[in-house]
């Protein structure tokens, strides 16, 4: 309600205030003498009937100069339903050039009708002067005439906290709906409310969580196991099967000599083991004397029966008589012993020696002696066995195989060996030649012993000279 006001002549008729124009007034009858003029001393009454017991008194807000403002407000039950308005001054009369009746229009208020009414019920109208909401504001709207939106919250007096929208954006602040249409990684639903179920994480919890330890669910924003990784599994999210040679919780186990790869779990070796090892876990090497896959192959006739623990190889050879990498060979003919070397000797009736020990079985060519038939009889010997030579004259051997005599026999044999005595022949001729000579070595021998005896006796003497004395009393 407002009133335009200005001090000077008037006519007395009322309707000049109220006919729309600021150049014809009207002028209101004074209570008294007082000359003065102050609008702080209006009163306004409105009512459906012109007695001033029964009008409504309304508040006076605002003076501006010769403009004045007034509200008249009803109360919670009952609004202000008026035909007449009446202005009292208890001072000096006063010109009134226009009177208006003003009011916001409907779900509007303020002192120029410029904000909106935000009430929760639709069908309120505010509080024309601060917009309060008898039924509270608005969802999403907060504060002093519901004039403040929410900020991280949401819903009927801000009371709910936004969900988890990407990049810290608000949500809307009556649904709650994220404004990006996104979530953080590990959120999901249209208000981003909802935590990933487990076993997932990401973006839209569409990633799949790896195989953390114990079976516990992976971090929802990132993926990551806390407590580690299970057995057979790495990487921050455990989705990284263990390289072939390792196994255990976060693969941190070398896994064993296996053939294939080991179990990533238990580091087992489901396919055996490789050659040179042994083993539940294939750890174990091989003993002396085996190799292999399992080393469940006996290593061959090796020297000493040492192998190579993966291939069988005799590194150091093999035993006498055998030869190749697995001392599977026998020593060719003609050869024996470590590596083959030996060559066989002079064997009887080029039989093949030994291969072990170069023996001849059947014994050595006529002129050879010893083990392996390689040792030529010593001069006087001959043929198989080496046996001794007949009597050959002037000390000359005899011949290595056949034992025969190369000039002839001394006197008294022949044959061709000269091993047989001549037979005894009584003539002159026969006994000079034969006899004689047997004599002077008969005499000689008998000589050459007595005068070693006499010898003997001699220096026996020498050294014992009273071995027959009797010593004195």
């Amino acid at each position: 309600m407002t009133a335009l006001q200005k001090s000077g002549p008037g006519s007395n008729d009322p309707s000049l205030a109220v006919d729309g124009n600021t150049s014809t007034c009207s002028r209101t009858k004074a209570n008294s003498s007082d000359n003065g003029s102050s609008l702080y001393n209006w009163q306004i009454l409105v009512g459906n009937s012109p007695g001033l017991l029964s009008m409504h008194r309304c508040t006076v807000l605002k003076v501006h100069g010769h403009r004045l403002t007034s509200v008249c407000d009803g109360t919670p039950d009952r609004q202000i339903r008026t035909r007449y308005v009446v202005v009292l001054n208890t001072h000096a009369p006063v010109v009134v050039c226009e009177f208006k009746i003003l009011t916001c229009a409907q779900f509007r208020f303020g002192e120029d009708c410029e904000q909106s009414c935000l009430c929760h019920d639709l069908e309120e109208e505010c509080d024309l002067m601060d917009g309060s909401c008898r039924s509270g504001c608005r969802d999403g709207r907060w504060g002093q005439g519901c004039q403040l939106e929410c900020v991280e919250s949401y819903g009927p007096g801000c009371m709910y906290q936004c969900g988890h929208c990407a990049n810290m954006t608000s949500c809307d602040p009556v649904t709650g709906m994220c404004l990006t249409s996104d979530c953080d990684p590990g959120w999901r639903g249209p208000k981003c409310d909802i935590q990933c179920q487990p076993g997932y994480y990401g973006l839209d919890c569409t990633s799949i969580c790896g195989h953390c330890r114990h079976g516990v669910t992976c971090d929802p924003r990132d993926g990551r196991c806390d407590g580690g990784c299970a057995p057979g599994w790495a990487g921050d999210q455990c989705d990284q099967r263990c390289q072939a040679d390792r196994h255990g919780e976060n693969c941190l186990f070398a896994c064993g000599a296996c053939r294939n790869r080991c179990d990533p779990v238990t580091g087992l070796c489901p396919s055996g083991c490789a050659p040179g090892w042994q083993g539940r876990f294939c750890t174990i090497e091989c003993l002396p004397g085996t190799y292999g896959p399992d080393c469940e192959a006996k290593c061959p006739q090796c020297w000493e029966l040492v192998c190579d623990k993966e291939t069988g190889e005799c590194q150091q050879g093999c035993q006498q008589g055998l030869r190749g990498q697995h001392c599977n060979s026998s020593c060719p003919v003609g050869s024996y012993g470590r590596e083959c070397a030996g060559r066989c000797g002079r064997c009887l009736a080029q039989e093949v020696c030994s291969v072990t020990d170069g023996a001849c079985p059947g014994g050595c060519e006529p002129g050879y002696n010893g083990t392996q038939c390689h040792n030529v009889c010593d001069p006087g010997y001959y043929g198989e066995g080496c046996m001794a030579c007949g009597f050959c004259t002037a000390q000359l051997p005899c011949d290595l195989l056949t034992g025969k005599c190369p000039a002839g026999c001394v006197m008294g044999f022949d044959g061709d060996r000269c091993d047989t005595a001549k037979a005894f022949v009584e003539s002159s001729n026969n006994y000079l030649d034969y006899v004689l000579p047997l004599n002077f070595i008969l005499v000689g021998g008998v000589l050459t012993f007595v005068f070693a005896c006499l010898i003997v006796k001699s220096r026996r003497e020498e050294l014992y000279p009273y071995s027959h004395t009797r010593l004195p009393e």
